[in-house]
């Protein structure tokens, strides 16, 4: 299907050059329709983006429920590990993860509220999945919020490093974290 097509195009796009950087003549040069097909599925740019950052948050949120069901039967802490090695895998080719990567620190200004509206939601199942095993792990001897929001501020550290170092400095970086953050979980 073409909308498909242009949505998959879109995604690459907008992931290598961003949303400021990728034209609507480069997107159906690369799905090869013309120009005023695009507006047949589409009404803007815009909308495109958009739909794709839909369909990229929906499939995240996929990714960590399916991920919370298949570590459900380990120990909280090597589920919460899991969890950590699989945001930080930099061997990971998944595009949608690339894209909101690129997204949530570069956004287009005129779709930031649109977008912070559709990842709140992934964010908030995010933040559930966590807080619960941080709350088997630590019972009632922590600020549960504090940690929480201190595994965030991992993750997103992790994320700038990702773009900074090499695979193999930045694997150390990722393991040397977590055994820091590990050490104060109890």
């Amino acid at each position: 299907m073409t909308e498909d097509r242009l949505k998959e195009a879109a995604l690459e796009l907008f992931t290598i050059h961003g949303y400021e950087g990728t034209s609507i003549a480069q997107i159906v040069k690369k799905v090869e329709i013309r120009k005023s097909s695009f507006y047949a599925h589409f009404e803007s740019k815009a909308s495109l983006f958009l739909e794709v950052y839909k369909d990229a948050v929906h499939k995240e949120s996929e990714r960590m429920l399916k991920l919370e069901k298949e570590l459900e039967l380990e120990d909280p802490v090597d589920q919460l590990y899991h969890l950590y090695i699989q945001l930080h895998d930099p061997s990971t080719t998944n595009n949608e993860i690339h894209f909101l990567h690129r997204m949530l620190f570069y956004p287009p200004v005129e779709l930031q509220k649109e977008m912070q509206s559709l990842f709140s939601s992934l964010e908030s199942r995010s933040s559930e999945i966590i807080r619960r095993l941080i709350e088997q792990i630590n019972g009632n001897h922590g600020d549960t919020e504090t940690i929480l929001a201190a595994f965030y501020a991992l993750i997103d550290g992790l994320a700038v490093q990702a773009h900074l170092y090499e695979v193999d400095e930045y694997k150390n970086r990722i393991q040397a974290t977590w055994e820091f953050f590990k050490k104060n979980l109890k």
